[in-house]
C-alpha cells in the first residue's frame, strides 16, 4: 500500500477501517450523524481506485444528501484526482433519475418523463380535488 493509502487507513477507527478494506463487492456504511460515512465511502473509493486498481467507471457510490455526495466528490478529487469524475456518485435519487432516463424504455417509460417535485403534487392534488367538487385547501 502507498504511504498516502497508510495514512489515510490510519485516520480510520476500527469499524471504518473494516469497511474501507472490505472484500470485493458492494459495502453498506450505516451509521449515524457525525460518525464519518462520507470519509469512510471516500477513502474506501481512493483505496479501490489506488490499491485494488478498480476501473472508476466500475464504482457507484450513493448517500441521502445532495450536500454529502458534493463533499464526497470534493474529497475524492482531492485523493485521485481526475479519476473521481468517472465514478457514479451522487444521491439515491439523482442515480435512479439517471439510471430510469437511460433504461426507462424497458419499463416503457416516455424518454422525457419528468419527476413531479412538492410544489407540483400539491397543485395536482387541488386540481383533482377542484374536479371532483371537493375543496382543494
Amino acid at each position: 500500500m502507498n504511504v498516502e493509502i497508510n495514512s489515510l487507513l490510519e485516520s480510520l477507527n476500527d469499524r471504518q477501517r473494516e469497511a474501507v478494506l472490505a472484500g470485493d463487492g458492494p459495502v453498506l456504511v450505516v451509521a449515524g450523524p457525525g460518525t464519518g460515512k462520507t470519509k469512510t465511502l471516500t477513502v474506501r473509493l481512493a483505496y479501490l481506485l489506488g490499491e485494488r486498481h478498480v476501473a472508476p467507471e466500475k464504482l457507484l457510490a450513493v448517500t441521502f444528501t445532495t450536500r454529502a455526495a458534493r463533499e464526497m466528490r470534493e474529497r475524492l478529487e482531492r485523493l485521485v484526482g481526475s479519476q473521481a469524475d468517472k465514478v457514479c456518485l451522487g444521491t439515491f435519487h439523482s442515480f435512479c433519475f439517471q439510471l430510469l432516463r437511460a433504461e426507462g424504455h424497458r419499463l416503457d417509460l416516455p424518454r422525457d418523463f419528468g419527476v413531479v417535485d412538492r410544489r407540483d403534487q400539491v397543485t395536482m392534488m387541488q386540481r383533482a380535488l377542484r374536479r371532483l367538487g371537493q375543496p382543494d385547501n
